[in-house]
């Protein structure tokens, strides 16, 4: 078997509703890790896999954790991290055990901030990952200054990209308070962007309806009653 047989095990293991599907997941990466063998080297997509069946799996514990180890893995093996693999970091940050709240939090924003500081060219910016990151805010901490805080800062971030989406905007407008929210709303960059592209598509609208009279002056109309 190569690397591309076991990511498709993987990947079914991810899709599994078993209670075992994590462990079994992890337990095919290790003994792909323990081989030596180049072509049993875990690729991108089985690191990926074995991320999302521990962030699917229902009720486990350390989630946030465990698939937090995992990404350390997959960069200590050399092999680059995608942008869905940080987003499922942060999915299974959001998703952890009520007990483990603040604990899962810390590994969130720790993974939002290797994600933004990483110099890896393949990585563009990604609208998943900033959306995961407010469910965190909005999941892990209390209503507060420190949860505005956050979310804020997450969607500063995803504004100065440019890829705020209606997504991005109903998680953050539910993670942060009404002030706060119409703020951000007003300074945003892409909202500005949106009323000035609304503004153009009125003003050719104007214009257009104004070449449409013009196409009909009193001139037109008399030689058009001659005419009939």
């Amino acid at each position: 078997p190569t690397a591309y047989t076991y990511s498709t095990v993987l990947n079914a293991w991810a899709k599994s509703p078993r209670k075992d599907a994590a462990d079994k997941a992890l337990s095919m990466l290790d003994r792909m890790e323990r081989s030596g063998q180049e072509r049993m080297k875990p690729s991108a997509m089985c690191y990926n896999a074995a991320m999302n069946a521990i962030a699917k799996s229902q009720g486990r514990r350390n989630k946030a954790f465990d698939t937090r180890e995992v990404l350390e893995r997959m960069i200590a093996s050399g092999t680059t991290p995608m942008s869905s693999t940080y987003s499922t970091v942060l999915n299974a940050c959001a998703y952890s055990h009520p007990e483990e709240r603040e604990q899962s939090f810390a590994v969130a924003k720790q993974t939002l901030l290797e994600y933004l500081e990483t110099e890896e060219s393949s990585l563009k910016p990604n609208v998943v990952v900033f959306v995961n990151f407010i469910m965190c805010c909005i999941y892990l901490l209390p209503i507060g200054s420190y949860r505005n805080k956050m979310a804020t800062a997450a969607f500063v971030e995803c504004d100065k990209h440019g890829i705020v989406n209606d997504r991005v905007i109903m998680r953050f407008k539910t993670a942060v308070a009404t002030p706060i929210f119409i703020h951000q709303m007003k300074q945003s960059k892409i909202r500005q962007k949106q009323r000035t592209d609304r503004k153009q598509y009125e003003l050719n609208k104007a214009r257009h309806r104004q070449a449409s009279v013009d196409l009909m002056k009193p001139a037109d109309l008399a030689q058009s009653n001659s005419q009939g």
